[in-house]
């Protein structure tokens, strides 16, 4: 009886507990491995920005970390996932299988995780959003070109810094498992209960709704410790998950409400302030790449910047609040070319099924008999464009490739001076009339151009408006040649931007100032003299502000109004990720579709309101049927 007794103890449950308790304290082990390392990735983000970390109060950063940890705790609970399995299958495996299998695993996803932290460091600095997968969008060589070879050479340092001593502690908290013991089987079955334990902090709660984003934001007018509170791997993989989804599934208000608000903005206009002197005149469509109004001193910006396009400010038809519509090339492009607004999380360029159903403005001018061409000096292909430029049946499209192989060139493509020399030649040559569409691209990020005596070792800031400074005087050298050939008389030249810029001044999506934009006409077809339109509208106005000059108000162009119409209501709408400003000249709001509330809001913003949330759902209705 007592040797019975002894057996029991020796198989029995004090040896049980402890070779489970073995494998217990190894999950909390990688478990608490995996918040320690995302709190302290947090925490880098906020030293990395520490130009706007240090305007947050001791709370705003307790706050971070606090609403922070749950999104720290999901992203773990999936980390854990697999190991567990890996624990359950320690009773039947041999330890070294295990150790092994395990470390290789718990490595790979560390490296992964860093990758996805350190690339979201770069990201923020210019799309003022964490990392989700917009990036893989635009996923080419070209992708980083944005980043100066010191920045990568730092980022990539970082990583290391990272990296290397947390594999190790890594590696150490995987020695455990060389100590398990093995366990009968049927006692193993309590193991299993540590994969339901990980079902709370993986849906952040028991109710119906699992987690999302915005269970971190707490702050309501300073969008900054939101987006630090993020857990920029759980974001980037849940965007990647849903990134197929080109659905659009919130209401901002209910169908009848768009609808009505719709037809306010699609009606056609009853007259139009007359402008041109020709009832068909050649089209020179200039984009400039990243031109804020905030750097052109009629438009209230620096006085300094582009003294040349100052000038030409004081000569034609200047439009005075023009917002973009969206935050990237490839929507503002849409935005031009088809009068479409850019959408708050996808970019209907990405989408050729979408696109083909869109307007276009370059095939309506074909078929007015127009000869149509794009001249680019970078890669058609980046984004998508060039499926878009097709469908809108440029009948020509010069692109870095047709440039001379010699000839100085930036990681985007050539340079702007070079491009404007093509645009001349190619005007000079052209059948009449023209529909031409020009692209620059010098003002883009890492802003490096053949002017100024400028080191790479600047400030952003910097180096953004000297780029800005040497594409303001390749335009102003081609403005001048143009005035000079057979074509100027007969010429409408439109000058514009794809969308503006956080810098000078790094604003946040919080300030509207961030969406203003230039829009200047040029040309001897211009009939009137100089002048200035105040009225506030979006470039997606542009098409019919022209069409009906010329052919007429085209209602399939149905988010295009007229501001040269006295009767055409007053407001722009620009969107970002995940949310949207209004401006009209009474009001002006940011609304925060995460957080489901404004941001800022100015004004009569109960009519603004209605009015900014009806235009937006239209968009989603719109984009859904298409």
């Amino acid at each position: 009886m007592l040797h019975q007794l002894s057996s029991e103890n020796q198989l029995g449950f004090k040896p049980i507990f402890a070779t489970v308790k073995q494998r217990l304290i190894f999950f909390l082990s990688l478990f608490l491995f995996w918040i320690a390392f995302f709190v302290l990735s947090r925490w880098i983000f906020l030293l990395f920005y520490l130009d706007q970390s240090a305007k947050l109060t001791f709370l705003d950063i307790f706050k971070i970390t606090g609403y922070g940890l749950r999104l720290d705790l999901s992203m773990a609970g999936y980390l854990m996932l697999i190991p567990t399995l890996f624990i359950i299958a320690s009773v039947a495996l041999s330890e070294k299988i295990i150790f092994g299998g395990l470390l290789l695993l718990n490595s790979l996803l560390l490296l992964i995780a860093i990758l996805v932290i350190v690339t979201d460091l770069e990201t923020y600095r210019h799309w003022g959003f964490r990392l989700d997968a917009s990036p893989l969008l635009y996923l080419k060589p070209e992708s980083l070109a944005s980043t100066s070879a010191i920045r990568l050479t730092m980022l990539f340092v970082l990583a290391a810094v990272i990296g290397v001593p947390a594999i190790r502690l890594l590696k150490t908290i995987h020695q455990q498992i060389l100590n398990f013991q093995r366990i009968n089987l049927k006692y193993s079955l309590v193991l299993f209960l540590l994969l339901p334990v990980l079902f709370l902090p993986i849906r952040g709660s028991i109710g119906v709704a699992p987690i999302n984003t915005g269970v971190v934001y707490f702050h309501r007018s300073n969008i900054f410790p939101n987006h630090a509170g993020i857990n920029v791997v759980w974001n980037f993989l849940r965007s990647v998950i849903y990134m197929d989804q080109s659905r659009y599934s919130e209401k901002l208000t209910d169908n009848n409400t768009a609808n009505a608000t719709r037809e306010k903005f699609i009606f056609k206009p009853d007259s139009t302030l007359r402008v041109l002197n020709q009832a068909k005149p050649n089209v020179l469509l200039i984009i400039l790449e990243s031109f804020t109004s905030k750097i052109i001193e009629p438009l209230g910006g620096l006085s300094n910047i582009t003294p040349e396009l100052n000038q030409l400010c004081r000569e034609g038809l200047l439009f005075e609040n023009i917002y973009a519509s969206g935050d990237r090339t490839d929507r503002g492009l849409v935005s031009i070319l088809s009068g479409y607004p850019a959408q708050t999380r996808t970019s209907i360029i990405k989408y050729p099924s979408k696109t083909q159903s869109l307007p276009l403005w370059p095939s309506k001018m074909l078929n007015q008999g127009y000869h149509t061409s794009f001249v680019y000096g970078g890669d058609i292909g980046f984004a998508n464009m060039e499926s878009y430029l097709i469908t809108n049946r440029f009948q020509h499209i010069t692109r870095d490739l047709d440039f001379n192989p010699m000839i100085s060139r930036s990681k985007w493509g050539v340079h702007d001076e070079f491009l404007f020399n093509r645009l001349a030649q190619e005007c000079d040559t052209a059948q009449l009339p023209f529909f031409k569409v020009a692209l620059t691209l010098s003002s883009h990020e890492p802003f490096d151009v053949p002017y100024g005596k400028i080191s790479r070792t600047e400030s952003d800031e910097k180096l953004f408006l000297n780029a800005c400074r040497y594409t303001d005087s390749v335009l102003g050298n081609f403005i001048r040649s143009a005035k000079k050939s057979s074509w100027w008389d007969s010429t409408l030249i439109i000058i514009t931007a794809d969308h503006g810029h956080a810098l000078p001044g790094n604003q946040n999506f919080m300030n509207h100032e961030r969406f203003k934009i230039p829009m200047l006409w040029l040309g001897g077809a211009l009939e009137m003299n100089a002048q200035q339109i105040s009225k506030i509208g979006s470039q997606t106005d542009l098409v019919n502000t022209f069409l009906n000059q010329t052919s007429g108000f085209d209602q399939s162009f149905s988010f295009s109004k007229d501001l040269l119409s006295p009767s055409t209501p007053e407001f722009a709408i620009f969107t970002f990720n995940n949310g949207f400003g209004y401006a009209d000249p009474h009001s002006n709001y940011i609304w925060d579709m995460t957080l489901s509330d404004f941001i800022i809001k100015n004004g009569n913003f109960k009519v603004a309101e209605q009015m900014g949330k009806g235009y937006v759902q239209a968009i989603f209705n719109d984009y859904n049927s298409r």
